[in-house]
């Protein structure tokens, strides 16, 4: 061994505590000494390794685990009569609701047939008809917006309409904002995509394709859900923004090719209409949407319940009826009806004279703003005895929820009369002509 040089390595043994005097160092056999060369050359390395890729595969196990997941439902709450979506059969389901999750849902879609109730870590789907739960979805991030597509008139069973949750998906590295599609009737999932690049929520939907903003709140951006359609990107009028509105003044207000967006630039506010193009449709500016309320006019509405804007604007009678494929504003059936210029004298009119100090603006159809305004004010008319029942034909009431009155959605009146909508409207208009 006194042939060995301080601090340097025999090929046939090795020193442990090598940086020592000569005298203290200790020799090893050569076996060991490889063994150890190796442990620091490769075991390290493929320790330090095995960290990292135990720690991404933490990160994306953590990932998988806050993602939404879809469940079908066996819980029921049974009650009412199938096929009756009325005022009173929502308040019983979500009464059943309330007692069931024992806490209030933050908030309620009504889809065609369904009530979604919404919570900070959960989505759940109820029938109207029967008060039993479809599906429910756990969001362990909690569900950062909720949108229904517009329905559309004559779908089939296999075209329902679709329910987009927006939510983050949070991994050890970073958050990703992702949206999910699902069937609003079997909860069945479409699909499960990231947000657009610049996108950061979503806004509304237009037909079949879900509409973004940008963190600059100037730039919509439309993805399709299906592969019939393309999307695009288009910006709100120059130096203006998207305005951010209160759920409990704004509800989403499209249809199946008008999608409307609130704005608001150099102190004034307005509505902006795009069609499924991104072409501006239309413009219609007010001093301040902050004091109004703005409710679209759809088919899933519920007479005089929580989702219908009509019963809402003739209680207030202050509204501001726009037409959302034109953005016109107008006086609706029957006040605007030629000769039923009395009527204004046995129901107010819910047409407010000065527009800028209307409470509530109330977007849809023409159609379907005539029909059910019609309908409504008519059936006040006859609560209140302003006009006489007996100049009415008998084949035009219904009983609905104890009581016989006029139906009073397009809705009511294909499922309890049998007959098309505007023949029924004609109908009671002339039974009003006939009675004041």
């Amino acid at each position: 061994m006194g042939g060995n040089t301080y601090g340097v390595e025999r090929y046939s043994s090795c020193v442990v505590n090598r940086m020592a005097p000569p005298d203290q160092q200790k020799w090893n056999p050569a076996w060991e000494c490889e063994l150890a060369i190796l442990r620091k050359r490769y075991v390290l390395p493929a320790l330090a390794i095995l960290v990292v890729v135990a720690v991404v595969g933490g990160g994306l196990w953590y990932t998988r685990e806050r993602a939404p997941v879809v469940q079908p439902s066996e819980r029921a709450s049974v009650f009412g009569a199938a096929g009756q979506y009325s005022a009173d059969n929502l308040k019983d389901v979500l009464a059943a609701v309330t007692a069931e999750e024992g806490r209030e849902p933050d908030r309620f879609l009504v889809s065609s047939g369904n009530l979604i109730a919404v919570y900070p870590d959960h989505l759940s789907a109820y029938t109207l008809a029967r008060g039993r739960e479809q599906w429910s979805v756990d969001v362990p991030s909690g569900p950062s917006g909720v949108e229904l597509t517009a329905p559309q008139e004559g779908q089939s069973d296999e075209d329902h309409q679709r329910l987009v949750m927006s939510y983050t998906q949070a991994s050890l590295f970073r958050q990703e904002r992702r949206y999910m599609v699902m069937d609003v009737e079997s909860g069945e999932l479409v699909s499960d995509q990231a947000f657009p690049s610049e996108a950061v929520r979503i806004v509304g939907t237009l037909g079949d394709s879900v509409a973004f903003i940008d963190g600059s709140a100037s730039q919509v951006t439309v993805s399709a859900l299906s592969e019939e359609r393309e999307g695009w990107t288009s910006s709100m009028p120059s130096t203006c923004t998207l305005k951010d509105m209160p759920s409990d003044v704004w509800e989403s207000a499209s249809n199946t090719e008008t999608m409307v967006l609130p704005y608001e630039c150099g102190g004034n506010d307005g509505l902006i209409a795009f069609d499924e193009n991104g072409g501006v449709q239309w413009t219609y500016q007010v001093d301040d949407l902050s004091d109004m309320k703005v409710r679209m006019v759809d088919q899933n509405d519920i007479a005089r319940s929580e989702s219908d804007p009509i019963s809402t604007v003739v209680d207030e009678a202050g509204g501001v009826f726009l037409d959302i494929k034109q953005g016109e504003s107008f006086t609706p059936s029957p006040w605007g009806s030629l000769g039923m210029e009395r009527f204004d004298e046995v129901v107010d009119s819910p047409v407010h004279e000065d527009e800028s100090d209307a409470s509530i603006i109330v977007l849809g159809s023409r159609q379907e703003i005539d029909l059910r305004s019609t309908l409504e004010s008519a059936n006040r008319a006859l609560e209140n005895g302003c006009v006489e029942a007996g100049k009415f034909q008998d084949d035009l009431f219904v009983e609905i929820d104890g009581e016989e009155r006029l139906a009073l959605t397009a809705d009511e009146v294909q499922r309890e009369k049998l007959s098309p909508p505007t023949a029924y409207m004609d109908a009671v208009i002339k039974s009003l002509e006939a009675s004041i």
